[in-house]
């Protein structure tokens, strides 16, 4: 359904059809702001281009595949929450074609092994539940929040973002850990039980909350003294042990 001025989409599969149950649209678009397509059985390599689309919802599409088609130069915002096959390969191409992107969700894409982003308009990015995501490698000179727990399977992780603001890493099963954020104040690693002090290497001199409960971390006063922190709020709590067999992986 459009609205009055077709600046909005709002409409599902059962009005496209296609022989490729896909979906392609490129005419009628020249006022399209936000298009929503949440919720689709049949979407699989949707083909969008679109000069006006700044919001773009594709969430739930559970056969989606490949979004390397979608041609946006100005969308900023990306819901792609439970699109459990879609591709990283595709994601990895997706901002040549949509460099402008500030907002990608990506919660519970659970085709994504490797994840390989490199942005300078990136904002915030949701990858928790990413639960066969191996490898990161995230670089953005813009990116203020990142979301990653619950992707069960990393096995370390190195990260160099100086204009990041809260890092969201709980539940995670890594052993080691590089975190080089001068502008982070928030910091959450709660249920990283294979983490230690030793394997733990934190420069985040602006740090305000760290959230370690649930692991062996320590982060003393000595930690406090070499950061140069007078006032640390560390969130503590029960120690590390592996949850990892309590879920299905």
């Amino acid at each position: 359904n459009n609205n009055n001025n077709n600046n909005s989409i709002n409409t599902s599969m059962k009005n496209y059809k296609n022989d490729d149950e896909d979906i392609s649209t490129t005419n009628n678009t020249s006022n399209l702001i936000t298009l929503s397509l949440e919720n689709n059985s049949k979407i699989i390599h949707p083909f969008i281009k679109s000069t006006s689309l700044r919001k773009l919802d594709l969430s739930r599409s559970p056969i989606l595949k490949n979004v390397s088609s979608i041609q946006c130069p100005n969308l900023i915002y990306l819901n792609l929450c439970q699109c459990s096959q879609v591709s990283d390969i595709s994601i990895t191409h997706l901002f040549t074609s949509c460099p402008m992107i500030e907002v990608l969700l990506l919660s519970g894409c659970k085709s994504i092994k490797i994840l390989d982003i490199t942005s300078n308009r990136l904002k915030k990015l949701d990858a928790s539940l990413c639960v066969n995501l191996r490898t990161a490698n995230i670089h953005g000179v813009s990116l203020e929040k990142l979301e990653m727990g619950f992707c069960n399977k990393l096995d370390n992780l190195r990260l160099e973002l100086n204009t990041l603001v809260k890092l969201d890493l709980s539940m995670l099963s890594m052993n080691a850990l590089f975190l080089r954020a001068p502008c982070l104040l928030d910091l959450n690693l709660s249920g990283c039980y294979g983490l230690s002090d030793d394997s733990t290497n934190l420069s985040c001199p602006l740090l305000s909350t760290l959230d370690v409960s649930g692991t062996n971390l320590d982060f003393g006063k000595e930690y406090q003294k070499k950061e140069g922190k007078k006032k640390l709020n560390i969130l503590r709590g029960g120690t590390g042990y592996d949850w990892t067999n309590m879920i299905d992986r």
